[in-house]
């Protein structure tokens, strides 16, 4: 009788054993990795046998997915509210942390797998420094300089282009009122005033016709610092309608002095605008700053190097398609970052932080650098179109 006792017993218990294995549940954890390593994103699923006919199926069932369906599977563009920088990087899949070489549709539920989601680029360190700058600036900074308050037209500008990359920005109708644009340039007095106008006005929707007929009947000062007049009357009459000034390119094509590296920065944004009717005078200023440039960048007026003057030039160089990173052996971009300091960037080397010029200017010239970098074949970027 014992032994048969002893042998229910023992069945019995491998009867329970049997049952608590088929019932324990399988794991998944999906995680999302930044490009710093960091998980941004952790969840662990747990599921039954046969309740899932597949990994993205799975993740679904508690994590929220954006992705498209394609003849080539799922393209994941988001996992749990968490997305890439922007559209200059994507997600690869790795799992137990090995490189997937299939999609997600195509992987295989198993028990105990990581799915991790890691934030991927084809860029190099500087350029990642400069994305985790422009980023950092945007959360931080952005709003002390466009709002109802204050409106820097530099800032103002390159975060216009910035959305273009990263649509998950908040739009610049949200950081400030249209309204309050209208009655602060509702009478326009100079020109300053009317290049400031035209930006704004051209990315809000509203009507130029004040700053039109401004321009219509404005001069400039001629003499060597001709163009920081030439400037915002050049470029106003193109943003508003991408008509040409040829009549003060001309002019300015003619002139046979370059003053200092902002000059020549201003001067090439301006020709670029018809820059095969001016690659001679392009040509002059480009041997100019290829004679004055040093490894912390451009000189200003002072004599020393100067982040707003270096910033100056590299919106000049990529608005003709050249890279500001291999000019004359030395990369101004890396000079520009050299310059950054909490947040904010100095104007010289020896300096407290300069929110006021150097900061917004640099920031500009970071974006337009990034935006041309970021672009198949590098093409022409303009800070204002």
């Amino acid at each position: 009788m014992k032994k048969i006792v002893t042998l229910f017993l023992i069945v019995f218990s491998l009867m329970v054993i049997a049952g608590c294995q088929t019932n324990s549940p399988l794991e998944l954890t999906v995680q999302v990795v930044d490009q710093s390593n960091d998980v941004r994103f952790e969840k662990t699923i747990q599921y039954s046998e046969g309740a899932f006919d597949g990994v993205l199926e799975a993740i679904e069932s508690e994590v929220l997915m954006d992705y498209e369906m394609s003849e080539y599977g799922a393209f994941i563009k988001g996992v749990g509210g968490i997305y890439p920088t922007d559209s200059s990087y994507w997600y690869s899949i790795y799992v137990d942390d090995i490189y997937s070489e299939v999609g997600i549709v195509e992987l295989t539920l198993e028990d105990q797998m990581v799915i991790e989601f890691r934030e991927t680029s084809m860029k190099d360190a500087l350029a990642l420094e400069v994305d985790q700058s422009i980023y950092s600036f945007v959360d931080q900074l952005v709003e002390d300089y466009i709002s109802d308050e204050k409106i820097d037209y530099y800032v103002f500008a390159a975060y216009q282009k910035l959305q273009t990359f990263n649509t998950r920005l908040a739009t610049i109708e949200s950081l400030l009122t249209k309204e309050k644009i209208k009655t602060d340039y509702s009478v326009i007095s100079d020109l300053p005033s009317a290049f400031r106008s035209a930006i704004y006005f051209k990315a809000l929707g509203l009507n130029l016709d004040l700053t039109t007929t401004y321009l219509s009947g404005s001069s400039v000062n001629e003499g060597p610092y001709a163009v920081y007049s030439y400037y915002p009357l050049v470029l106003s009459k193109y943003i508003i309608n991408q008509t040409v000034d040829e009549v003060h390119l001309g002019q300015l094509s003619s002139e046979t002095t370059i003053s200092d590296a902002d000059y020549a920065g201003m001067a090439l944004q301006l020709l670029s605008l018809d820059s095969d009717s001016y690659d001679v005078r392009i040509n002059e200023i480009l041997t100019y700053l290829k004679e004055t440039v040093t490894k912390d960048g451009f000189l200003d007026y002072s004599g020393k190097a100067s982040a707003s003057s270096t910033a100056q030039v590299v919106l000049g160089l990529v608005s003709l398609g050249i890279n500001p990173r291999s000019f004359e052996n030395i990369d101004l971009i890396e000079a520009l970052m050299s310059y950054q300091e909490e947040g904010g960037f100095k104007n010289h080397q020896t300096g407290a932080v300069d929110l006021m010029f150097s900061t917004p200017q640099v920031f500009s010239s970071l974006v337009v650098y990034k935006l041309f970098n970021d672009t198949y074949q590098n093409p022409k970027t303009s800070l204002y179109f």
